[in-house]
């Protein structure tokens, strides 16, 4: 079982301790089980049945495995499983806590929770704070590898590759200024899209612009001819109101011949 990470500063590489601690709470047939991991190598030895097992599979929840409700320990309603590393020396860890704004008080520690509730559903917890599953397995790969029979994390991951082609070809130093470089590149073709899009805008309204002063110039309006339109919008529209006065007094004299004389009086 190893609980140990790969660290590098400068040139040399080396393995320090990460994970401090582990709780477990009805967890299969554990009821609670509290285990802190000093300086130097830990093993964990049994015969078949004692329970190794089960602290593999508890750690591996912290770090983002599936879960069910066959997990929960008869009796219990819920699993809790905490597990404490060290983060003061693993820049990566440190880098995503901060972009998920998921730091601790404490910046050399990181705490790494799920629950399973006895209905199957669970939740993971970075710090405290609610995270996906996800985030949890992200992130315990930057953790912890754990080593099995037929698995082996981070050696199967071409992120992995990646990192170790990195280390064993070029300095810290060039690879720091090529990520910086990588990253304003990045910055400045965000920018440079937007300004582009806000062109193609610019561009779109100056002909939409255009294309109405032509059919106002091909108006050939006069100097005073916009408030001789509105005088006529005036008038046509109170006329709308003079003729239904008039069919309504219309109406009535047809209605009422004896008082047709009176109708006609009344002025509109």
């Amino acid at each position: 079982m190893e609980l140990f990470g790969c660290v590098q500063h400068g040139d040399p590489i080396y393995f320090v301790p990460m994970l401090h601690q582990l709780s477990i709470q009805n967890y299969a047939t554990v009821d609670h089980l509290e285990i802190e991991f000093q300086q130097g190598m830990s093993a964990i030895t049994g015969e078949t049945g004692a329970g190794k097992s089960i602290i593999l599979g508890a750690l591996g929840l912290t770090l983002g495995d599936r879960a069910d409700k066959s997990i929960v320990r008869s009796g219990a309603s819920k699993t809790d499983i905490c597990a404490e590393f060290d983060t003061s020396r693993i820049e990566e860890a440190q880098s995503w806590l901060t972009e998920h704004d998921l730091e601790s008080d404490d910046s050399s520690i990181c705490l790494l929770r799920r629950v399973v509730n006895m209905d199957g559903r669970s939740k993971g917890y970075i710090n405290g704070s609610v995270v996906t599953m996800a985030n949890l397995k992200e992130l315990g790969e930057m953790l912890l590898d754990i080593h099995s029979q037929h698995e082996h994390q981070s050696l199967l991951q071409r992120s992995t590759h990646e990192k170790l082609l990195d280390e064993f070809s070029v300095t810290k130093k060039l690879r720091e200024k090529l990520s910086s470089t990588f990253k304003q590149w990045q910055q400045n073709h965000k920018e440079l899209k937007v300004l582009s899009n806000q062109s193609e805008e610019y561009s779109a309204q100056t002909q939409l612009l255009f294309y109405q002063l032509t059919e106002l110039d091909e108006l050939n309006i006069g100097e005073n001819e916009v408030a001789s339109l509105e005088n006529e919008f005036k008038k046509l529209n109170s006329a709308d109101e003079t003729l239904s006065g008039v069919i309504q007094h219309y109406q009535s004299a047809r209605k009422t011949k004896s008082s047709l004389y009176f109708h006609l009086r009344t002025p509109l």
